[in-house]
């Protein structure tokens, strides 16, 4: 298992090669996750990583309703990326329904299982 040191603003980044495989960004529309956006592109370009934008909605949200948000999202997260210069990096949405720390937890480990 490679151990890799990264310098990014100041920091060290102790990267394991065989673990990290995906930078996930929870979006929510507010201030506070859109200012994490060009730090975790910075992160992805450095580690030459994909991003995970993930938005989660109200588990009682109605369907269709689901379906117009998620159809925001990816403009809205398409507007991100545009805004902060990251249109070279590679990047996936995902729009899911429940509790958000559950939500966003499951993404994480489902991308590790799947590396």
């Amino acid at each position: 298992m490679a151990l890799i040191h990264h310098t990014i603003a100041g920091y060290v980044v102790h990267e394991r090669r065989n673990h990290v495989r995906h930078i996930i960004v929870p979006l929510d529309g507010s201030a506070y996750a859109e200012n994490a956006v060009p730090y975790a592109g910075k992160l992805a370009e450095v580690l030459d990583l994909p991003l995970r934008f993930i938005h989660v909605a109200n588990a009682h949200d109605a369907v269709d309703t689901v379906g117009r948000s998620a159809e925001r999202f990816e403009k809205y997260v398409g507007d991100q990326v545009d805004r902060f210069g990251l249109d070279s990096l590679q990047y996936t949405t995902r729009f899911v329904q429940g509790v958000p720390a559950r939500e966003i937890l499951a993404e994480a480990e489902g991308l590790l299982h799947l590396s």
